[in-house]
């Protein structure tokens, strides 16, 4: 009866790890064609109170980012596109990305740090 419980409860171990990794190591990856999935890393030394993400088919606010943590957003398009970040950190300092030109598609990472906004860390 013993081996049968343990059996059982390894099984479903699996099962719940196995549904993990495919949740978030799968389908996340993929975003519809005609989507743009852009990540931002907080890697400065300030929380963000608020980032908006600006582009032609609107914008999407999301807010209290903490430091050294990372928030994706994915937005529709049609073919080309561009976009701006702002971002209000919880100390009242303002940083404004150049507009950025994108297309459908696209999966960009945006690197906030105290003084500016970046494609990659240098």
């Amino acid at each position: 009866m013993k081996k049968i419980i343990i059996g059982t409860s390894i099984g479903f171990i699996i099962g719940v790890a196995l549904t993990i990794f495919v949740l978030n190591f799968v389908i996340v990856i993929q975003i519809p064609k005609d989507h743009i999935r852009i990540t931002v890393k907080n890697n400065s030394s300030n929380i963000i109170k608020e980032l908006k993400l600006i582009h032609e088919k609107g914008e999407n606010s999301l807010k209290w980012i903490k430091q050294d943590r990372e928030i994706t957003s994915v937005f529709y398009t049609s073919g080309e596109n561009s976009f701006k970040i702002k971002v209000l950190f919880e100390n009242d300092s303002v940083l404004i990305s150049n507009e950025k030109y994108i297309e459908s598609g696209a999966d960009i990472t945006q690197i906030i740090t105290n003084e500016k906004i970046t494609d990659e860390i240098e």
